[in-house]
Parts: C-alpha cells; sequence; structure tokens
C-alpha cells in the first residue's frame, strides 16, 4: 500500500505501472540508434546544439561547463538527458502518474540515504570523497562541485545513480519539491546503472495505483492544491489544470 510522506525519499510517478525507470536520453537512443552505444555521443552532440542555440532563446548567463544546470534547464524543457525527475513529495508524485493515466499508474519511491551511501561507497573504492560534491551543505564550493561532477558522470565510468540538484533553482523545480537522478554510465540502461548498487533494504520500492482510484485520487489531490496550476506556476500552468479540472470533472468530485 502507497505510504504517506517519509523523509529521506524521493518519488516518481509513472502512468503505466508496467514500465521500467527510462531517461529520455535513453528511449531517445533506443528509438533512433536501438541501443545505448552511441548514448555518450548523442548526450554531447544535444548538449553542445542547446548550448550554442540557447541565447536565441534567453539572456541569462550560465558557465559553459555548468553541465548540470545546462542538462537540468535541457530537461526542463523537454530535450533528451540522462536525468529523471524525482519529488520529495508523495503527492506531486501521484498526481503526475494518475493525471493522464488510462491504466495502472505507479509511484516508485528511492530511499535517498542509500542512494547517498550506496554512491559514496562506489566513489570511495575510487578514492574520491562524495562530500566534494555537496554544494547545499557547504562541503564544496560551486567550482569543485561542477568539476566533480563533470569527472564522475559525463566520463560514463561508474555504475550507479545519484540525486543531484544544480545549485541554482527554477520556480518550477522548487514548486514541485523536485531533484534530479543521475545514472553515472548513459551507455547502459537507467535500470542497470541502479541494479549496480549496493543492496539495500526497501532502497527502492513501487507502489501500483489502480484504474479506480484515479478520479477519486486527482479530486482529493485538487483540493490539497497539488494541480497543473501550482506544479507549473504562470499561465501555462493554470491553462493546463483545465485540461484536467473544468467545471465537467469538478461535478463528478463534489456530486460523489
Amino acid at each position: 500500500m502507497l505510504q504517506f510522506q517519509r523523509p529521506e525519499t524521493l518519488y516518481r510517478g509513472q502512468s503505466n505501472a508496467a514500465w521500467d525507470l527510462k531517461t529520455n536520453l535513453e528511449r531517445s537512443c533506443l528509438r533512433h540508434d536501438g541501443s545505448l552505444d552511441n548514448a555518450d555521443d548523442r548526450e554531447k552532440r544535444l548538449r553542445l546544439l542547446f548550448v550554442r542555440h540557447y541565447h536565441e532563446h534567453s539572456q541569462k548567463q550560465i558557465l559553459h561547463d555548468d553541465y548540470l544546470r545546462w542538462l537540468a534547464l535541457m530537461q526542463h524543457h523537454g530535450a533528451p538527458t540522462r536525468l529523471l525527475d524525482w519529488s520529495y513529495s508523495i503527492l506531486v508524485a501521484t498526481y503526475f502518474a494518475i493525471e493522464h493515466a488510462t491504466d495502472d499508474a505507479a509511484v516508485w519511491s528511492i530511499d535517498n540515504a542509500w542512494l547517498r551511501s550506496s554512491a559514496s561507497a562506489a566513489f570511495n573504492a575510487h578514492g574520491i570523497s562524495e562530500s566534494s560534491m555537496n554544494v547545499v551543505r557547504g562541503r564544496a564550493t560551486q567550482e569543485e562541485a561542477r568539476e566533480r561532477f563533470n569527472e564522475l558522470f559525463l566520463q560514463n565510468k561508474f555504475t550507479l545513480v545519484r540525486a543531484m540538484s544544480p545549485f541554482y533553482r527554477d520556480t518550477r523545480l522548487t514548486a514541485q519539491q523536485g531533484t534530479f537522478i543521475c545514472p553515472g554510465n548513459v551507455k547502459i540502461s537507467f535500470m542497470d546503472n541502479l541494479n549496480g548498487m549496493a543492496p539495500g533494504t526497501d532502497g527502492v520500492t513501487k507502489y501500483i495505483i489502480p484504474r479506480a482510484l484515479h478520479r477519486d485520487w486527482l479530486c482529493q489531490l485538487y483540493f490539497a492544491n497539488v494541480t497543473n496550476s501550482s506544479l507549473f506556476p504562470g499561465l501555462d500552468g493554470f491553462s493546463r489544470m483545465l485540461n484536467t479540472f473544468h467545471p465537467t470533472a469538478w461535478d463528478k468530485c463534489v456530486k460523489k
């Protein structure tokens, strides 16, 4: 049974309970190439294209080598990246799971403490301190964290996943209580990276949400202010909300 919010836990909703965890980069490679053999090259080319054309659409200045921030921006705007969206809120993950689901949906949970300790063990085995990546807790400068991310993840040397957030967060990431989980090697699947982690008790759990519950749960989430309007601040988010909540849908909630 899906449990209430737990500390140190990350959640991800998926609209089909049968799906494995896959990044958009992984899906793109499998769709176009049929394999992940050239995923690292595709990632570099996509990132370069995004960086080259970014100035046509925004005046914000971003350091050229702040690759985690570039990947976060790409993910935000729908480009294929190695990042997978997760949330610290079980309600947010549930909303994304059931909003457009036509079959049984699922919410995945990952113990973030286990995720950190397992990744740390893998890094320590190679003489690398995990704390050198942690800017938020004051254990590393932004420059050190950038260099370490580029070294540990973009070289595709490690079979693991780790929760990562750019130092500068946008309003959408804040509204969704979001973070990203990043695989260490894009030439193998996200699930293979995850399964390469040290075993952990209940480290990863998948909760099934039967289709019959979706309408009632969407109504409850609406009253808890978990909608596209709150998760995507601005007129676009409000307009997207109207696809799910409009007078007809409202009647179904209040007349039940």
